[in-house]
Order: structure tokens, then C-alpha cells, then sequence
């Protein structure tokens, strides 16, 4: 982003062709991204000079950041469901445990009213 920022301060003041340029110079004397545009200047300033579209460039950096954050929704949500459906679960279960202890219970005194006849 900084050597896009970088071609776009030039490019006020310069043609294109320089501020590419330029901003590769600079990227590379400021430590920005030194080692690949060391190893692809001549690749870098081609594709910047003539392939640049700012516009598609603001497209994509809007459906990146989109994308991000319908995943970063997606998984909170997710989340949320996974934490409302564990309350559900453990309600039901608590739920369970009461029904079977009342049911051993009743079975108890059931037993125990039985032996009395009994006995």
C-alpha cells in the first residue's frame, strides 16, 4: 500500500512514467518492499507504467475489505450460533437429568410402597 501511496504523490506533480519511477527509487532507498523491487524493478516500473488502473485498484481494495468483513460477520455469527446452540444443548441436558433423578426418585418410593404391601 505504501509504494501505491508513494506513485500516487508523485503522479500529482509527475507524469505516470516518472512517478513510477520515482516512487520505486524512493520504496527502495525508505526500506519499503528494498528487496523486491530490487529483484523486479524493471518488472515493477513496466507494470506500473502501463498497467496501472487506479480505478480497478479502488475496486479492488473496497471488495477486499468487503470480503474481510463479511468473513470476520460470518465467523462471529457463526460463533454465536455455535455458543447459543451449546446453552440450548446444556439447558436440555440439565432438563434430562432432572426428568431421570425425578423418575429413580418416584421408581424409589415406588419400591418402597411395594415392599411395605409386602412385607
Amino acid at each position: 500500500m505504501e509504494y501505491v501511496d508513494t506513485v500516487r504523490r508523485f503522479h500529482k506533480n509527475y507524469p505516470l512514467e516518472d512517478a513510477v519511477r520515482l516512487a520505486v527509487d524512493y520504496c527502495i532507498a525508505h526500506d519499503i518492499l528494498r528487496e523486491f523491487l530490487l529483484a523486479n524493478k524493471v518488472e515493477v516500473t513496466s507494470m506500473g507504467i502501463f498497467e496501472y488502473d487506479e480505478e480497478l485498484h479502488k475496486k479492488t481494495l473496497l471488495k477486499e475489505g468487503f470480503d474481510e468483513g463479511y468473513d470476520k460477520g460470518y465467523d462471529k455469527g457463526y460463533d454465536k450460533g455455535l455458543e447459543d446452540g451449546l446453552s440450548e444443548a446444556n439447558e436440555l441436558i440439565n432438563e434430562k437429568d432432572k426428568i431421570i433423578a425425578d423418575t429413580l426418585a418416584e421408581n424409589a418410593r415406588l419400591k418402597a410402597q411395594l415392599a411395605e404391601r409386602a412385607g
